[in-house]
């Protein structure tokens, strides 16, 4: 039983919400936290499960708290707006268990994006799947608010695209989708019926921008039909969990970073055989997934696309071998008519490296 004391002069409960497992971080707006982690007893397992619970404070309406409309246009305010700095998380397969080492590698994987969240001041965050740890994910909803508390308490905007291991035993693929669109940020309440997205950006200097996110699971060829009638924007780069099969190229080819992991692809084909065909028919200078932790590298297709891995932002996953934890950044400079990549990991937050170009374009000027 839950018992909730009103007395005058607080805020009307508007709604209560119950969080399951360790590491629960309260960051929107409009919610208060009136209990953290108790420990309440599981007769069944006897074992202690923390619960923490939330209560909407009151209805919140504001117009300013997202920084962009249905349009997905997203509105920089920076003196600076002729640049767009785009940060990648990817692979933290969090569990919110109360496994004291879960809790700390979870716990230091926040703060190292909060951290570099400070540093990289990024316009947006594209999140490639793998935020969940599948059945091994406590409580879906905890996971997630972790993960995205650095982003909401910034206001910076954020999506997801869904990975291979996003599901939980306690709720449907629907609920956990309608549970991500509902928080602050999060630009997947604009996503297509197929997950696909479109984040369209007009800098100050004129030019146009085209941030894809995309389902690994689900066809891009409709969505990209219905963009086939609009101008190709100066700059575009696409995120999806997977990797396409392009990234598996013979012969000799360009390559930054590391390649560890060069195993066949298991993909759908009736999936992904056109998307690298799509991209490159749409312009998109580049292309970045996670699924594989142990590939870190960008490396150029035959068709010009630099393929790009995020590696793993998660801190002490038993699959990475001689890898610290990291975070790509890509930063599209139209004063300069650049586009460009680099990684910080935890093994040095404040140097950056990998540090390369991924296009430079005929500058306007």
């Amino acid at each position: 039983s839950i018992w909730c004391k009103y007395q005058n002069g607080d805020d009307p409960v508007i709604d209560i919400e119950i969080y399951l497992g360790a590491g629960f971080i309260e960051s929107r707006p409009h919610w208060r936290e009136v209990m953290h982690e108790y420990f309440r007893p599981n007769n069944k397992d006897n074992e202690y499960i923390p619960i923490s619970i939330t209560r909407k404070v009151r209805s919140f309406s504001n117009k300013n708290l997202e920084p962009f409309d249905s349009s997905l246009h997203l509105k920089l305010s920076k003196n600076h707006a002729n640049t767009l700095k785009v940060l990648q998380i990817t692979d933290v397969h969090f569990k919110c268990s109360d496994d004291g080492l879960s809790i700390l590698n979870e716990f230091q994987t926040v703060n190292f994006i909060a951290n570099v969240i400070e540093i990289e001041s990024p316009d947006m965050v594209v999140i490639t799947g793998d935020f969940l740890d599948g059945p091994n994910s406590f409580d879906f909803q905890t996971c997630i608010m972790k993960l995205v508390q650095p982003m909401i308490k910034k206001g910076i905007p954020y999506a997801f695209s869904v990975g291979h291991m996003d599901f939980s035993r306690y709720a449907t693929q629907s609920q956990l989708k309608d549970f991500v669109m509902q928080l602050p940020y999060c630009l997947n309440k604009w996503s297509s019926t197929d997950g696909h997205m479109a984040v369209e950006i007009k800098l100050n200097s004129g030019s146009e921008i085209v941030i894809y996110v995309l389902d690994s699971f689900m066809s891009i060829e409709p969505f990209f039909v219905e963009r086939e009638r609009l101008k190709l924007p100066q700059y575009s780069l696409a995120f999806r969990h997977l990797p396409i099969n392009d990234y598996r190229p013979e012969g000799s080819f360009p390559l930054i970073g590391k390649y560890n992991e060069r195993s066949a692809l298991q993909l759908n084909t009736e999936i992904n055989q056109n998307v690298g065909n799509i991209l490159n028919t749409f312009k998109v200078m580049a292309l970045s997934c996670g699924y594989e932790h142990n590939n870190d590298c960008c490396l150029r297709s035959k068709d010009d696309i630099w393929l790009c891995y995020g590696g793993s932002t998660g801190v002490g996953l038993p699959r990475m071998t001689d890898m610290n934890a990291n975070i790509r950044m890509f930063k599209i400079d139209d004063d300069k008519g650049e586009v460009k990549s680099w990684k910080r990991s935890t093994a040095s937050i404040e140097s950056v490296y990998d540090y390369q170009y991924i296009r430079v374009v005929q500058h306007k000027g």
